[in-house]
Protein backbone atom coordinates (compact mmCIF):
# COMPACT_ATOMS: atom_id res chain seq x y z
CA UNK A 1 0.00 0.00 0.00
CA UNK A 2 1.19 3.49 -0.78
CA UNK A 3 2.48 5.14 2.38
CA UNK A 4 0.81 8.40 1.32
CA UNK A 5 -2.64 6.80 1.28
CA UNK A 6 -2.21 4.35 4.14
CA UNK A 7 -4.48 5.00 7.14
CA UNK A 8 -2.99 6.50 10.28
CA UNK A 9 -1.86 3.84 12.78
CA UNK A 10 -2.22 4.47 16.47
CA UNK A 11 0.26 1.74 17.42
CA UNK A 12 1.86 2.65 20.77
CA UNK A 13 5.26 1.82 19.27
CA UNK A 14 4.78 4.61 16.74
CA UNK A 15 4.02 7.22 19.38
CA UNK A 16 6.72 9.70 20.38
CA UNK A 17 9.18 8.36 22.93
CA UNK A 18 7.80 10.68 25.59
CA UNK A 19 4.92 13.06 26.14
CA UNK A 20 7.07 15.85 27.50
CA UNK A 21 8.29 17.07 24.11
CA UNK A 22 5.35 19.42 23.44
CA UNK A 23 6.26 21.37 26.58
CA UNK A 24 9.89 21.58 25.43
CA UNK A 25 8.85 22.78 21.96
CA UNK A 26 6.43 25.26 23.50
CA UNK A 27 9.16 26.67 25.71
CA UNK A 28 11.65 26.94 22.85
CA UNK A 29 9.13 28.61 20.51
CA UNK A 30 8.08 31.08 23.20
CA UNK A 31 11.74 31.91 23.81
CA UNK A 32 12.30 32.56 20.09
CA UNK A 33 9.20 34.77 19.98
CA UNK A 34 10.34 36.65 23.07
CA UNK A 35 13.69 37.36 21.41
CA UNK A 36 12.38 38.82 18.14
CA UNK A 37 9.32 40.48 19.66
CA UNK A 38 11.40 41.92 22.47
CA UNK A 39 13.92 43.24 19.97
CA UNK A 40 11.15 44.84 17.90
CA UNK A 41 9.69 46.38 21.06
CA UNK A 42 13.01 47.81 22.21
CA UNK A 43 13.78 49.16 18.73
CA UNK A 44 10.35 50.79 18.31
CA UNK A 45 11.70 54.20 19.24
CA UNK A 46 14.93 53.99 17.29
CA UNK A 47 15.98 54.26 13.64
CA UNK A 48 14.18 55.57 10.58
CA UNK A 49 14.24 54.69 6.88
CA UNK A 50 13.71 57.77 4.71
CA UNK A 51 12.65 55.71 1.67
CA UNK A 52 9.84 53.17 2.16
CA UNK A 53 9.14 53.99 5.78
CA UNK A 54 9.21 57.72 5.05
CA UNK A 55 6.65 57.23 2.27
CA UNK A 56 4.38 55.23 4.56
CA UNK A 57 4.47 57.73 7.41
CA UNK A 58 3.93 60.77 5.19
CA UNK A 59 0.91 59.12 3.59
CA UNK A 60 -0.46 58.10 7.00
CA UNK A 61 0.03 61.59 8.41
CA UNK A 62 -2.08 63.17 5.65
CA UNK A 63 -4.13 60.10 4.76
CA UNK A 64 -7.37 62.08 4.31
CA UNK A 65 -5.78 65.05 2.53
CA UNK A 66 -3.56 63.66 -0.22
CA UNK A 67 -5.27 60.89 -2.21
CA UNK A 68 -2.70 60.61 -4.99
CA UNK A 69 -1.15 57.25 -4.15
CA UNK A 70 -0.76 53.80 -5.68
CA UNK A 71 -1.76 52.00 -2.47
CA UNK A 72 -4.70 52.35 -0.12
CA UNK A 73 -2.66 51.36 2.93
CA UNK A 74 -3.03 54.94 4.17
CA UNK A 75 -6.76 54.36 4.61
CA UNK A 76 -5.98 51.35 6.82
CA UNK A 77 -3.18 52.73 8.98
CA UNK A 78 -3.84 56.46 8.64
CA UNK A 79 -6.78 56.49 11.09
CA UNK A 80 -4.78 54.27 13.45
CA UNK A 81 -1.83 56.66 13.26
CA UNK A 82 -4.17 59.54 14.09
CA UNK A 83 -5.60 57.71 17.11
CA UNK A 84 -2.02 57.10 18.29
CA UNK A 85 -1.40 60.87 18.04
CA UNK A 86 1.10 60.36 15.20
CA UNK A 87 3.50 58.50 17.49
CA UNK A 88 5.81 56.47 15.23
CA UNK A 89 6.95 54.16 18.05
CA UNK A 90 3.34 53.45 19.00
CA UNK A 91 2.49 52.61 15.38
CA UNK A 92 5.40 50.17 15.26
CA UNK A 93 4.18 48.53 18.45
CA UNK A 94 0.68 48.31 16.95
CA UNK A 95 2.21 46.51 14.00
CA UNK A 96 3.98 44.09 16.37
CA UNK A 97 0.66 43.25 18.00
CA UNK A 98 -0.96 42.54 14.63
CA UNK A 99 1.93 40.29 13.57
CA UNK A 100 1.72 38.26 16.78
CA UNK A 101 -2.09 38.20 16.78
CA UNK A 102 -2.41 37.21 13.13
CA UNK A 103 0.04 34.33 13.44
CA UNK A 104 -1.58 33.25 16.72
CA UNK A 105 -5.05 32.93 15.17
CA UNK A 106 -3.65 31.19 12.10
CA UNK A 107 -1.64 28.76 14.23
CA UNK A 108 -4.64 27.88 16.38
CA UNK A 109 -6.79 27.22 13.31
CA UNK A 110 -4.14 25.00 11.72
CA UNK A 111 -3.50 22.94 14.85
CA UNK A 112 -7.19 22.38 15.53
CA UNK A 113 -7.62 21.25 11.92
CA UNK A 114 -4.54 19.02 12.17
CA UNK A 115 -5.50 17.25 15.42
CA UNK A 116 -7.72 14.50 13.90
CA UNK A 117 -5.05 13.91 11.25
CA UNK A 118 -2.40 13.08 13.85
CA UNK A 119 -3.84 10.23 15.96
CA UNK A 120 -0.36 9.38 17.25
CA UNK A 121 0.22 12.88 18.62
CA UNK A 122 0.20 13.33 22.40
CA UNK A 123 -3.44 13.65 23.58
CA UNK A 124 -2.87 16.94 25.35
CA UNK A 125 -3.60 20.63 24.74
CA UNK A 126 0.13 21.22 24.98
CA UNK A 127 0.46 19.66 21.53
CA UNK A 128 -1.79 22.30 19.98
CA UNK A 129 -0.12 25.02 22.02
CA UNK A 130 3.34 23.92 20.90
CA UNK A 131 2.40 23.94 17.21
CA UNK A 132 0.71 27.33 17.55
CA UNK A 133 3.76 28.74 19.32
CA UNK A 134 6.00 27.54 16.47
CA UNK A 135 3.80 29.41 13.95
CA UNK A 136 3.97 32.55 16.08
CA UNK A 137 7.75 32.21 16.38
CA UNK A 138 7.95 32.05 12.58
CA UNK A 139 6.17 35.40 12.45
CA UNK A 140 9.47 37.08 13.23
CA UNK A 141 10.49 36.50 9.62
CA UNK A 142 8.44 39.53 8.54
CA UNK A 143 10.91 41.70 10.43
CA UNK A 144 13.74 40.50 8.22
CA UNK A 145 12.40 42.05 5.02
CA UNK A 146 9.83 44.72 5.93
CA UNK A 147 10.30 48.10 7.64
CA UNK A 148 9.31 48.35 11.33
CA UNK A 149 6.44 50.66 10.35
CA UNK A 150 3.50 48.75 8.82
CA UNK A 151 2.88 49.06 5.09
CA UNK A 152 0.74 47.56 2.36
CA UNK A 153 2.59 44.24 2.52
CA UNK A 154 1.63 43.95 6.18
CA UNK A 155 -2.03 44.33 5.23
CA UNK A 156 -1.69 41.53 2.68
CA UNK A 157 0.17 39.19 5.06
CA UNK A 158 -2.31 39.81 7.89
CA UNK A 159 -5.30 39.41 5.57
CA UNK A 160 -3.92 36.16 4.17
CA UNK A 161 -3.34 34.73 7.64
CA UNK A 162 -6.83 35.64 8.85
CA UNK A 163 -8.43 34.44 5.62
CA UNK A 164 -6.67 31.08 5.78
CA UNK A 165 -7.55 30.75 9.47
CA UNK A 166 -11.21 31.09 8.46
CA UNK A 167 -10.74 28.46 5.72
CA UNK A 168 -9.18 25.95 8.14
CA UNK A 169 -11.99 26.58 10.62
CA UNK A 170 -14.62 26.01 7.92
CA UNK A 171 -12.84 22.83 6.84
CA UNK A 172 -13.18 21.45 10.36
CA UNK A 173 -16.94 21.94 10.28
CA UNK A 174 -17.21 20.47 6.79
CA UNK A 175 -15.30 17.34 7.72
CA UNK A 176 -17.71 16.74 10.60
CA UNK A 177 -20.66 17.34 8.26
CA UNK A 178 -21.65 20.19 10.55
CA UNK A 179 -23.18 23.50 9.57
CA UNK A 180 -20.56 26.22 9.10
CA UNK A 181 -21.26 29.31 11.25
CA UNK A 182 -22.15 32.26 9.06
CA UNK A 183 -19.62 34.54 10.74
CA UNK A 184 -16.63 32.60 9.35
CA UNK A 185 -17.25 33.32 5.62
CA UNK A 186 -18.58 36.75 6.59
CA UNK A 187 -15.34 37.57 8.43
CA UNK A 188 -13.34 36.32 5.46
CA UNK A 189 -15.25 38.69 3.19
CA UNK A 190 -14.44 41.57 5.53
CA UNK A 191 -10.69 40.84 5.33
CA UNK A 192 -10.73 40.93 1.53
CA UNK A 193 -11.59 44.64 1.35
CA UNK A 194 -8.55 46.14 3.14
CA UNK A 195 -6.25 43.66 1.38
CA UNK A 196 -7.42 44.65 -2.10
CA UNK A 197 -7.58 48.32 -1.13
CA UNK A 198 -3.96 48.22 0.03
CA UNK A 199 -2.58 46.18 -2.88
CA UNK A 200 -4.49 45.37 -6.06
CA UNK A 201 -2.01 42.64 -7.02
CA UNK A 202 -3.17 40.73 -3.92
CA UNK A 203 -6.18 39.65 -6.00
CA UNK A 204 -4.13 36.57 -6.98
CA UNK A 205 -3.53 35.20 -3.45
CA UNK A 206 -7.07 36.22 -2.43
CA UNK A 207 -8.42 34.15 -5.33
CA UNK A 208 -6.32 31.17 -4.22
CA UNK A 209 -7.68 31.45 -0.67
CA UNK A 210 -11.23 31.60 -2.06
CA UNK A 211 -10.59 28.42 -4.07
CA UNK A 212 -9.23 26.75 -0.94
CA UNK A 213 -12.43 27.70 0.85
CA UNK A 214 -14.55 26.20 -1.94
CA UNK A 215 -12.59 22.94 -1.74
CA UNK A 216 -12.91 22.90 2.05
CA UNK A 217 -16.71 23.23 1.85
CA UNK A 218 -17.16 20.88 -1.10
CA UNK A 219 -18.01 17.85 1.12
CA UNK A 220 -21.13 19.72 2.32
CA UNK A 221 -22.43 20.13 -1.22
CA UNK A 222 -23.19 23.02 -3.60
CA UNK A 223 -25.80 24.55 -1.31
CA UNK A 224 -23.31 25.01 1.51
CA UNK A 225 -20.74 26.47 -0.88
CA UNK A 226 -23.31 28.89 -2.27
CA UNK A 227 -24.39 29.91 1.23
CA UNK A 228 -20.81 30.58 2.29
CA UNK A 229 -20.23 32.55 -0.92
CA UNK A 230 -23.25 34.67 -0.10
CA UNK A 231 -21.99 35.46 3.41
CA UNK A 232 -18.54 36.21 2.03
CA UNK A 233 -20.04 38.63 -0.45
CA UNK A 234 -22.11 40.20 2.33
CA UNK A 235 -19.00 40.66 4.47
CA UNK A 236 -17.05 42.22 1.63
CA UNK A 237 -19.93 44.49 0.61
CA UNK A 238 -20.50 45.58 4.19
CA UNK A 239 -16.82 46.34 4.73
CA UNK A 240 -16.64 48.31 1.47
CA UNK A 241 -19.75 50.30 2.46
CA UNK A 242 -18.24 51.05 5.86
CA UNK A 243 -15.00 52.27 4.31
CA UNK A 244 -16.95 54.40 1.83
CA UNK A 245 -19.12 55.98 4.55
CA UNK A 246 -16.76 56.26 7.51
CA UNK A 247 -13.20 56.39 6.14
CA UNK A 248 -12.99 57.65 2.56
CA UNK A 249 -15.40 57.60 -0.39
CA UNK A 250 -14.24 54.87 -2.74
CA UNK A 251 -14.99 57.21 -5.62
CA UNK A 252 -12.26 59.42 -4.20
CA UNK A 253 -9.74 56.74 -3.21
CA UNK A 254 -9.88 54.27 -6.08
CA UNK A 255 -9.53 56.43 -9.26
CA UNK A 256 -6.06 57.86 -8.34
CA UNK A 257 -4.76 54.34 -7.62
CA UNK A 258 -6.05 53.09 -10.96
Amino acid sequence: MDVLTAPAVADPDLRPAGRGWPAAVLGLACAVTAIWAGTALRAAGHGFDVTDEGFYLLSYRWWNVDHWTFTGAQYVYGPVFAVLRHDIAALRIFRLLTVVGGHLLFGLAVMRWLRPRRPSAPPTRLWEAAGTAVVVAAGGVVYSWLPPTPGYNDVVVLGALLGLAAVFAMARYAERAARVPFWLPFAFGVTVVPVLLAKWAALVPVTLVVLAGVLALAPLGPRAVAGAAGWTFAGGTGAAALVHAAVVPLTTAVPPMI
